[in-house]
């Protein structure tokens, strides 16, 4: 499996990076996933409440699932970010391949 992490208008913390890493070791057992591309950027115009956002565009055999969260720290938008993830996955089993 492919990961990519990436900062858009900041630095990539390590706290993030250990963040998402073991975030996605906990998908990767239940899931055919070759690829993730995490980006987390910093949105200077937008209000504090949703100025750092995640998105996670994440391959499975035959799909592509995305998703994306706003919040005011990137820890927290991490965090719901792959709550949604987890919450597409499982939504639709036919993109759901499990191990």
């Amino acid at each position: 499996m492919d990961l990519q992490i990436e900062g858009r208008q900041t630095a990539l913390r390590p706290e993030w990076r250990a963040d998402i890493e073991s975030r996605v070791a906990d998908l990767h057992p239940n899931h055919e996933i070759t690829h993730i591309r995490a980006t987390l950027t910093k949105h200077d115009h937008r209000k504090p409440a949703d100025s750092h956002s995640v998105l996670l565009v994440v391959q499975i055999p035959g799909h592509t699932i995305t998703a994306g969260k706003h919040h005011e720290t990137f820890e927290e938008a991490i965090r719901l970010t792959f709550e949604a993830l987890g919450f597409e996955l499982e939504k639709n089993p036919r993109k759901a391949c499990l191990a």
